[in-house]
């Protein structure tokens, strides 16, 4: 089912992983609306702005180097 194959692809995107990962996720994302139902693509692009805007960017978040 896509709709379930989505849904597990953007439960791993929103554990904050690696840059290889995102890129590897994207590129399956792309994969099933290529071949699948592209309706409900923009569902996922706005799920997708909503993790990054979650995302917490303040300096006390953020590693520091010494």
């Amino acid at each position: 089912n896509q709709k379930r194959l989505v849904e597990q692809l953007t439960a791993v995107l929103t554990s904050s992983p690696g840059p290889p990962m995102r890129l590897l996720l994207a590129q399956c994302l792309a994969l099933v609306y290529r071949v699948g139902d592209s309706l409900t693509s923009s569902l996922t692009v706005d799920r997708c702005n909503d993790i990054i805007r979650s995302k917490d960017d303040s300096p006390s978040f953020l590693p520091t180097r010494l």
